[in-house]
């Protein structure tokens, strides 16, 4: 007969570290398959039934967080603990970790010798009859168990105590010396692949059995993770699977894995448990990053403020956000200065967490050489850049442009990319894939048809978007490092236009400034292209620029398509300029319009040009 694991989080962690602890006294490297002999044997050596394990329990913090009032270590049958905080020490004149004992080799006998099939199921495991030793299985035996002074706890969270099989019962004392401390509370790692949870399970037990052999007999054991916030645990998961790699030739995660760490108090009158889900992207990228960048991510996790969780790596991980570590920072007193991330590890992070495209990475990686060639002079024949450029720079590389106080800064680095658009250095595609609108946040299941509908709603004007300025940022700084370098004679070919641009900004932007650009190439101009380009780098381009296009003139525009275009009608321009409330809302609609512009002008004019 052969148990196999339940699914409870707390279980599989005891019983992964029993089998730990079995294959490790037998002095075998793989775990042993997890059977009533194996429980036994566990419970059982040189020192005495359960003795080993009692001490180690003592002595670990982990276990207070497992048991509440056990009496293995309640000080009023253990009056020498009490006295001599002797932890390490059974003492013979005290009970009640005789007593302590004593229930789990009943437990024991019962799950080798119990056939009673009329008996209630248990509800942790769901397969062995619930026992009949503990009257009342509470929070000194089950981690968060239903009580009868307090209704409001777990397992089944109701007025009775939870019925819990003896193998469940044994394998929550086991359970200390598997956890790992995280965000202060214990932590069980629980994967949907079974090998990942018993490697997990294994190295703990390695770790904390390791301290114990080290402490005194007055020593209280930190379990490990202690006092450090997250860190370890993102610490813990890559070292655990840079062993796995190095272990385990050519063995790679499989597509569908994921992980809940269940981080959970039992002390104190407010037990909680909260759950973390790490979901497969999230671990593929853990993955490569212990893969390829070991030293690197180890480096950043090591910078990281124990007390300040919610700037952590797992943190930013789960809420699927940006992670600060990446970016450079105000060195400390200590340190000589924090340069960013490199690029690899980076855009790793950006595209498995941040479901950023790499046409989104090349648009940053396209503009920030761009901003910095032309603001430190290098483009230039004197290498020397106006004081005022200079300014610029050293306040960029100072601060990210998207928290800045001063609007100013973003107002001119928007008038910069304009610049590079009629220069034929950056499109329209390429500045809404580093700043897509917020209109379109959120729908990545949708597909391109249902995101065009959206668009044609009332009230759809575009709200611009400021997360674009991370990727500026961080790539400026490569590129002032000198480990970011472009050609400009390919850029403007170089991001990827096969995705729908409507997943970014509204399409009906582009065509409305495609239809704008032929009707007054048209009209301006006729047969004479070069009249026509004249009148719109003069009258529209120049215009722009000095900010003379207006909420009127776009109108004017929108109305002369309307007699020759089927798409011009007024319910248009309510999906296409106006808010919820109703109100015109151009700004981020001109300056797109701008770019799309400054791209048709040049293009026009090289043709002519040849």
């Amino acid at each position: 007969m052969e148990y196999q694991l339940t699914g409870n989080p707390f279980v599989d962690t005891g019983l992964l570290t029993l089998q730990a602890h079995a294959s490790k006294q037998r002095g075998l490297k793989s775990v042993l398959p997890l059977t009533p002999e194996l429980v036994v044997e566990a419970m059982n050596d040189a020192e005495g039934f359960g003795r080993w394990l009692a001490k180690a329990n003592r002595q670990l913090n982990s276990f207070f967080m497992v048991c509440t009032n056990s009496a293995l270590v309640n000080p009023s049958t253990n009056k020498h603990l009490k006295d001599t905080k002797e932890l390490g020490l059974l003492a013979e004149e005290d009970t009640g970790w005789k007593d302590y004992l004593e229930t789990l080799r009943r437990l024991q006998a019962e799950l080798v010798e119990r056939d009673d099939t009329d008996a209630p199921i248990c509800e942790s495991c769901g397969e062995r009859t619930a026992t009949n030793i503990l009257k009342r299985v509470g929070r000194d035996f089950f981690p968060l168990a239903g009580s009868l002074g307090n209704d409001a706890q777990a397992l089944p969270a109701a007025s009775r105590a939870p019925r819990v099989c003896a193998l469940c019962l044994i394998a929550i004392q086991w359970l200390p010396i598997g956890g790992i401390l995280f965000n202060g509370k214990l932590a069980c790692f629980q994967f949907t692949e079974p090998t990942l949870s018993q490697r997990f399970v294994e190295d703990t037990y390695r770790e904390n059995r390791n301290r114990l052999a080290s402490a005194k007999v007055k020593d209280k054991v930190p379990a490990y993770g202690s006092k450090q916030g997250a860190t370890p645990a993102a610490k813990i998961l890559i070292d655990r699977m840079r062993l796995m790699q190095e272990d385990i030739e050519f063995y790679e995660l499989p597509k569908d894995v994921s992980l809940n760490i269940w981080a959970f108090s039992n002390s104190g009158a407010s037990p909680e448990c909260e759950v973390f889900e790490i979901h497969n992207p999230a671990l593929q990228f853990l993955w490569k990053a212990a893969q390829k960048h070991y030293t690197e991510i180890s480096e950043l996790l090591k910078r990281e403020v124990p007390n300040k969780s919610a700037t952590h790596l797992l943190t930013a991980i789960e809420n699927g956000t940006d992670y600060g570590g990446f970016y450079p920072r105000k060195p400390s007193k200590k340190e000589q200065g924090v340069k960013p991330a490199s690029r690899e590890l980076y855009e790793l992070y950006q595209t498995r967490i941040l479901n950023r495209t790499p046409a989104t990475l090349e648009a940053g990686k396209i503009l920030a050489p761009l901003v910095f060639e032309q603001l430190s002079g290098t483009e230039k024949k004197d290498k020397k850049a106006p004081k005022a450029d200079q300014k610029l720079l050293e306040q960029l590389l100072k601060e990210n442009p998207r928290w800045s106080k001063d609007a100013q800064v973003r107002i001119e680095l928007r008038k910069r990319i304009a610049k590079f658009a009629e220069a034929g250095h950056f499109t329209l595609e390429q500045y809404v894939r580093l700043f897509p609108a917020a209109n379109v946040a959120n729908t990545e299941r949708l597909s391109p048809e249902q995101v065009r509908e959206l668009w044609k709603q009332k009230g759809s004007a575009i709200k611009a978007t400021n997360q674009g300025w991370d990727l500026f940022w961080f790539y400026l700084h490569h590129a002032a490092n000198g480990t970011l370098s472009f050609d400009k004679q390919t850029i403007s070919q170089s991001t990827d236009s096969s995705e729908d641009l409507a997943m970014f900004t509204n399409p009906k932007i582009q065509q409305f400034a495609r239809d704008v650009f032929a009707m007054q190439l048209e009209r301006r101009g006729g047969k004479d292209k070069k009249r026509g380009l004249d009148y719109i780098k003069r009258n529209i381009l120049d215009a722009f620029a000095r900010g003379q296009i207006t909420n009127a003139r776009l109108r004017e525009w929108f109305i002369g398509l309307a007699d020759s275009h089927p798409d011009y009608k007024n319910e248009d321009w309510d999906a296409l300029c106006r808010d919820e409330q109703g109100r015109d809302a151009i700004g981020e609609l001109r300056f797109q319009m701008r770019l799309e512009l400054a791209n048709l002008y040049r293009i026009e004019k090289e043709v002519l040009d040849k």
